[in-house]
This record gives structure tokens, C-alpha cells and sequence, in this order.
């Protein structure tokens, strides 16, 4: 292709560059060159844009780095908390110590047990294992789950339908399962693209600390 086909071409399509602005970043546009100062204008605003979206992914970033930071610290707390403890931990003390260490709405920690069965951990409330699996056992597939809910799934979690979005999971326990979930006001508060990996470790710790052994031993 000839320089006189390549100026053919951009005289028959002067919006080109508005269509491919990513070209400008590799022209070589000396200012005292006659007609060039639009394009070397529309080249430095392509760079500002490019530059405040990268400041703008920086923000994110940092604004997720404080985030985890935080939950960190919580999840840490609340672990030498319960480690802490001199005896074995009750779950009216582990819900005493969530409340102290994580700013949710609400907090919700409970058992999940077949109808006619014990509940492995006597302080605290009871949702029926068949009831749990036909409300959120869809949403239980993969992990713990995180995002909106329904009425009928806040209920569940919180006895009211008053905290539209959550994240929730099930832990195993040798008899039953231990749910725990956190919930807030705010429909947008916890949404699926969260990171659920401290809310694991926090659950399965819970569930090791407030699971019986095997013979029964240790009263909750």
C-alpha cells in the first residue's frame, strides 16, 4: 500500500481514528507539524481516559485490598476468641463473639437436623435439615453461597424477612450440619463475585470447636 492510497483512505474516512483510537497511541505526531494538532489533542485525551481508567482499577483495588484486610483482621479475632476459651465452646458464646468482631446486620447460627434426631449443639435454634435443603440446598451445591435472597430464604436464615442479601453456608457436623450465615439491609451488600474464602475458614472452624466428640462427652 502507497502513502497516496493510505491518505486517499483517511480523507474518504476522517472519523477513523475515533473508531480506532487505540491507533493514536503508536503514531508519531510532532506538534509543529501543520494539521496535526487535532490528532496529537485527540491522542493526549486517549491517554487521559486511559490514564483515569487505570486510577480507576487501582481504587478498586486497593478499596478490595483494605476490604480483605479487614475481614482478616475479624476472622482472626474472633478465632483466638474462641480458641481462647478454657473450656469447650458453647454456641451461645460463639454467637456472643461474632456479633463482637463482624459488623453485620444480622447473624444467624444455627443447626440443621433430621426430623426425630438431637441437636448436636443445644444452644442454639434448630432449622429442620429437609426444610434447609428444599429452601437453599440449590445454593448450598457449590460452597457457600452469596448474593440475594427471597423472603422465604431470609426467613429461614434469620427468622424475618428483613436482610435481602447474605452469604450463608452449611457445615458438617458428626450429627446434623451447623449453618451459619451473615446478613445485611443493603439488597446489594454481598453479591455473588465475593470472595467466600474467610467466611469458610470461620465456619469450618466453628464447626470443629462446637462439634461433640464422638462419645458425647463434651456438653455444649
Amino acid at each position: 500500500m502507497t502513502e497516496a492510497a493510505v491518505v486517499a483512505f483517511l480523507e474518504a474516512n476522517p472519523d477513523f481514528f475515533q473508531r480506532q483510537p487505540e491507533l493514536l497511541n503508536k503514531l508519531e505526531l510532532p506538534h509543529e507539524v501543520p494539521g496535526a494538532t487535532s490528532l496529537v489533542t485527540r491522542q493526549l485525551g486517549v491517554l487521559r481516559e486511559r490514564n483515569q481508567a487505570l486510577r480507576a482499577r487501582l481504587g478498586d483495588v486497593l478499596e478490595s485490598a483494605e476490604s480483605n484486610h479487614a475481614l482478616f483482621e475479624a476472622t482472626l479475632k474472633a478465632t483466638q476468641a474462641l480458641l481462647a476459651l478454657s473450656r469447650s465452646v458453647r454456641g451461645a458464646e460463639a454467637l456472643a463473639i461474632l456479633r463482637t468482631h463482624f459488623a453485620a446486620d444480622a447473624i444467624a447460627l444455627k443447626t440443621a437436623v433430621l426430623e426425630g434426631t438431637g441437636n448436636p449443639v443445644p444452644a442454639l435454634p434448630v432449622v429442620s435439615a429437609p426444610a434447609l435443603e428444599s429452601t437453599l440446598g440449590p445454593l448450598l451445591q457449590e460452597g457457600p453461597g452469596c448474593g440475594a435472597l427471597r423472603p422465604e430464604e431470609q426467613i429461614l436464615l434469620f427468622d424475618e424477612a428483613c436482610y435481602p442479601s447474605a452469604i450463608f453456608a452449611r457445615f458438617p457436623l458428626r450429627q446434623g450440619a451447623l449453618l451459619l450465615a451473615f446478613g445485611s439491609r443493603d439488597g446489594g451488600h454481598f453479591t455473588a463475585a465475593m470472595g467466600t474464602l474467610f467466611f469458610e475458614f470461620l465456619g469450618q472452624t466453628l464447626a470443629a470447636l462446637l462439634d461433640p466428640t464422638p462419645s458425647g462427652g463434651r456438653e455444649r
